[in-house]
């Protein structure tokens, strides 16, 4: 599965926004924004970040690049 679909899927089942998981993971908004329109390509940290404020297990969204 897409990593996108992934954080999506995370934040409709959760029912929060871009901007609370930016926050958690210690990103912008805008910049996950970008990553999930397909716009920006999120390097590793940023991945392991968004899987930490998830509660998922480390390189759970880097399998699904």
């Amino acid at each position: 599965m897409d990593w996108r679909v992934q954080v999506q899927d995370w934040l409709r089942e959760n029912e929060r926004s871009q901007g609370y998981l930016a926050g958690r993971a210690g990103i912008t908004r805008p910049y996950l924004n970008l990553c999930l329109l397909g716009k920006e390509q999120p390097r590793e940290p940023v991945l392991h970040a968004l899987e930490s404020a998830m509660g998922l297990d480390h390189g759970a969204l880097g399998k699904a690049l």
